[in-house]
């Protein structure tokens, strides 16, 4: 295969048909045709690895590589490490493209000294579509000017900011490997997106925006990601933890702190609501009491509640907050039911 410029890296694990076939279907039917698509099958025992071959047969431009699992982060590097084109977009295999994505992006006039490009997402989620507003703030079709850098990081930090996913972005991939950027493998559950992107964003000094909304995140109700295990907290917890070892180590230190403890307290509360008192868990309810009396416990969790800075916090966050404080558990459980109700009826 010849270079191409873009090369469009999905890892799939036990991806449910409906989604993995409409999102490889995506990518073939891009009207933007100088990309190459790398499948890597995770260790799927499902038929996701038969699915993504069947559609490897149908064009060429798409490589399939079945690899034993070893988690999301390094089933990203393994892509990156087979990509030949000059741009890397990262999918997710129960997500999908605009038909036209990839033009859209690429009928913008790109600087050669871009090494990162933001464009829209929508939030697909119970047949609806909530696209999700881009930082405009920076300048849109423009890169991102020195004195933005800062700024830009702190947004990166806020849970509204919806900047921290490793997808509805592109990187450009020479930037990647000379800065030996790779997924921490030690990381899941959506900690290491943004600890990847957090390192990303430290080395990255030219970046642009694109209001282009053409990334379709899906929320399947049936992910593993939408319910948490003792582990998967743990790695969320690890994963902050080596993105404040970072922000101390910054001459900016006490202004990406702030905003640093005030996205732990959404963690927090994530944690609680859609982890530890998730329906879909099968703990007792002695055994969530004990999870939520161990988790408060890291020191992590203490240093953020010793901060309390729960500023431009939503109000049912914050109701949510005072109980997890008070381990008001019974209501914790309640509120977590209602959550999983409203979200999928």
């Amino acid at each position: 295969m010849n270079k191409s410029i873009i090369s469009v890296v999905i890892p799939v694990y036990n991806v449910p048909n409906v989604y993995l076939n409409r999102c490889l279907k995506s990518l073939i039917k891009q009207t933007f045709k100088d990309i190459e698509i790398i499948i890597v099958d995770d260790g799927s025992t499902d038929d996701s690895g038969v699915i993504c071959d069947n559609f490897m047969r149908r064009d060429t431009r798409m490589m399939v590589y079945h690899i034993k699992n070893g988690g999301l982060s390094n089933a990203r590097n393994f892509g990156v490490s087979k990509a030949k084109g000059k741009w890397i977009s990262f999918v997710d295999g129960d997500d999908y493209l605009e038909d036209d994505a990839f033009a859209r992006i690429m009928n913008h006039k790109i600087p050669s000294q871009c090494e990162m490009i933001f464009f829209g997402i929508s939030r697909n989620e119970n047949s609806k579509i909530f696209p999700v507003k881009i930082c405009d703030k920076f300048g849109v079709g423009t890169l991102l000017r020195q004195e933005d850098l800062l700024p830009l990081r702190v947004e990166y930090l806020k849970f509204n900011a919806s900047l921290a996913s490793v997808y509805g972005k592109l990187f450009l991939k020479e930037f990647i490997l000379s800065n030996s950027l790779e997924h921490n493998v030690e990381l899941r559950q959506g900690s290491e997106g943004i600890e990847f992107n957090f390192r990303v964003l430290e080395k990255a000094r030219n970046i642009m925006f694109l209001n282009e909304h053409v990334y379709h995140y899906v929320h399947n109700p049936n992910s593993i990601s939408t319910c948490s295990t003792k582990f998967n907290d743990e790695c969320v917890l690890f994963g902050f933890s080596l993105i404040k070892n970072q922000i101390i180590k910054d001459e900016n230190c006490e202004v990406l702190l702030n905003q640093f403890y005030n996205r732990m307290i959404y963690v927090i509360v994530t944690t609680a609501i859609s982890g530890i008192f998730h329906p879909l868990n099968k703990y007792s309810f002695k055994d969530r009491k004990n999870a939520l009396k161990n988790y408060l416990n890291q020191q992590l969790i203490k240093e953020t509640i010793k901060t309390d800075n729960i500023q431009n916090i939503d109000w049912k966050r914050k109701v949510v907050y005072v109980l997890i404080k008070h381990r008001s558990n019974f209501l914790l459980l309640v509120l977590a039911k209602l959550r999983y109700w409203r979200k999928n009826r």
